[in-house]
């Protein structure tokens, strides 16, 4: 059998997609990807209450960026999106560094969530897993 590459099997997958009787499942959300700037990773650096635990690089940071399902017009006008949700989601980029809130900068508004954080917006969102999504807590696993 003659080797597939990642990509083209994925398009295998895209046009056939047998796990859901051959139709694509589009979900109805836009994906928010959150990446990183420097701003954010110098304050990773200084605010380390452990500082002899390595010095962290901006491709580090951002290896695994957080990705949140929103709203499925969200990306329809991403800033008014924000103004409105910027704080929730810039906690949470936050807490996934440190959870103790006592190290976060005090002003978290706005300004400094875009200069800290940049944001990408997709709005095809397809399933191609058969299972059912599960609304779990993440303490569940």
């Amino acid at each position: 059998m003659p080797s597939i590459c990642p990509a083209h099997f994925c398009s295998i997958l895209l046009s056939t997609n047998p796990l859901s009787g051959g139709l694509l499942r589009m979900l109805n959300r836009d994906l928010l990807i959150v990446r990183v700037k420097q701003p954010f990773v110098d304050w990773i650096n200084e605010a380390d209450p452990y500082p002899d635990g390595g010095h962290i690089t901006l491709e580090f940071a951002n290896e695994d960026c957080p990705v949140f399902l929103i709203h499925d017009c969200a990306s329809e006008d991403i800033e008014d999106w924000l103004e409105e949700c910027y704080l929730e989601l810039f906690e949470e980029v936050l807490e996934q560094w440190y959870v103790d809130a006592s190290l976060w900068p005090q002003d978290r508004d706005l300004k400094l969530f875009k200069a800290w954080c940049a944001v990408e917006v997709h709005g095809v969102i397809i399933d191609l897993v058969a299972e059912p999504l599960l609304d779990t807590d993440y303490e569940d696993f």
